[in-house]
């Protein structure tokens, strides 16, 4: 607004003015995306004391469909134990390893790679030292794995406060909704939330969302 303002006009002040009466604008608080810095600094994920110790769920989505002829046949419920295999035995430099390596203590056996011949069998107490170095070895990677990546992501975060509302954890919010969104979690990623600007002119009138069956909103036109 600035640069198309700044032909026509001046006073002292005029950048700064015009970017606080920008910024306390209601319809682009509402509406306009934000361009800054994600906020908060990156949680990384505890690293798991031993095998099993953390569970978590990957979902495979997106897929196209197939489509069966000559070049394509089957569907995806054939090839998904070929996706779960795919990704349990690729390498991850995270862990220095396969995820059934890690988790199994040997590579996996299949007919292209098929290691028989002097297996040296592990034991009893040697097979459970053998099972504490790995897992200690794993742990170090991930450790190193996870400050690397939080040093780099952290310097294009921004840090963010609220001053009211529930804390919920390090990075979320437990925030009061209005009546007509009482079906909705009322719990947010700091990431979904925005400061709001006040400016006495503003009146604020709740938008019309209806919530459908299974929770999900739906928004009206801008």
């Amino acid at each position: 607004m600035h640069q198309d303002l700044k032909w026509m006009f001046w006073w002292p002040g005029i950048r700064g003015e015009i970017a606080r009466f920008v910024e306390a604008c209601l319809t682009c608080q509402k509406a306009k995306a934000e361009r800054r810095c994600p906020p908060r600094e990156l949680q990384t994920m505890e690293i798991p004391e031993w095998k099993w110790d953390c569970v978590t769920m990957n979902f495979v989505s997106h897929l196209s469909k197939m489509v069966k002829n000559h070049d394509a046949k089957g569907d995806w419920e054939d090839m998904l134990p070929l996706v779960e295999f795919t990704y349990n035995n690729s390498y991850y430099s995270s862990i220095g390893m396969s995820p059934f390596e890690a988790l199994y203590g040997r590579k996996c056996r299949t007919l292209v790679c098929w290691f028989q011949d002097r297996v040296h069998l592990m034991v009893g107490l040697e097979m459970l030292q053998k099972t504490m170095e790995e897992v200690e070895l794993i742990q170090k990677r991930l450790r190193v794995t996870y400050n690397s990546q939080k040093s780099y992501a952290d310097r294009h975060r921004r840090p963010l406060e609220f001053e009211v509302g529930d804390h919920v954890g390090l990075v979320a919010y437990k925030l009061a909704l209005p009546a007509q969104l009482v079906g909705l979690h009322n719990v947010f990623h700091i990431s979904q939330l925005r400061k709001y600007v006040p400016d006495p002119t503003h009146v604020i009138e709740p938008d019309a969302v209806q919530i459908r069956d299974d929770l999900s909103i739906e928004l009206p036109a801008a």
